[in-house]
């Protein structure tokens, strides 16, 4: 064997070795940073895209001393849809009966409404704790509304020509708000949060 091709193999030799030593610590670290979120559990950000489409999804805590309780300003600010407002108070609440409404509102102050729109019948907060989640209808009348089983005072949730009524303007907000014959200072306030979903059209 010649003095060239005994260097070529102690060359070879020493790559193979240095090889079979790196390459296993590369992949083991890959490994260990893909293993430390298994799920979507640890993202903690609220806006979602998937192939162009939008998604904000967020929970707020109750503003215990305005009668708006929640607020969701319009993430997007452009013509968007919602789904789903869920509200859940934690403790005893108010000690009085209140109803608590869906509504959206073009108010610029979050939490002083001036001009707002209904979505919901008025929900029984009661006096204790509660949890409200809002389930939408495709009624197109409040005729249609009552053959669903849906109560006539929520709004219909299509036109005539199925377009949704569940559009969130680009400067309006989604609100909780209480309705009360009895306005006043109270000892105690509700306390918890509310949910939901806004897409952007």
């Amino acid at each position: 064997m010649n003095k060239n091709l005994k260097v070529l193999l102690t060359v070879a030799v020493v790559i193979a070795i240095a090889g079979s030593y790196y390459f296993p610590q590369v992949q083991q670290t890959v490994n260990q940073v893909l293993g430390a979120v298994p799920t979507l559990d640890g993202v903690d950000h609220p806006y979602v895209t998937v192939n162009g489409h939008k998604e904000w999804r967020g929970r707020v805590p109750m503003a215990a001393t305005s009668s708006v309780i929640c607020n969701f300003p319009n993430p997007f600010n452009a013509t968007s849809t919602w789904e789903g407002p869920t509200a859940k108070s934690t403790n005893v609440g108010i000690a009085q009966a209140n109803n608590v409404f869906v509504a959206t509102t073009s108010s610029v102050s979050r939490f002083a409404t001036t001009s707002v729109t209904a979505l919901s019948q008025g929900f029984a907060m009661g006096t204790g704790q509660w949890s409200f989640s809002f389930v939408g209808n495709v009624a197109t009348s409040t005729s249609a509304a009552e053959e669903l089983g849906a109560p006539v005072n929520v709004l219909e949730g299509a036109n005539a020509n199925q377009t949704s009524n569940y559009i969130l303007g680009p400067t309006e907000n989604l609100v909780f708000i209480i309705a009360t014959s009895t306005p006043g200072t109270f000892v105690t306030y509700d306390q918890g949060f509310c949910s939901t979903v806004i897409r952007e059209l």
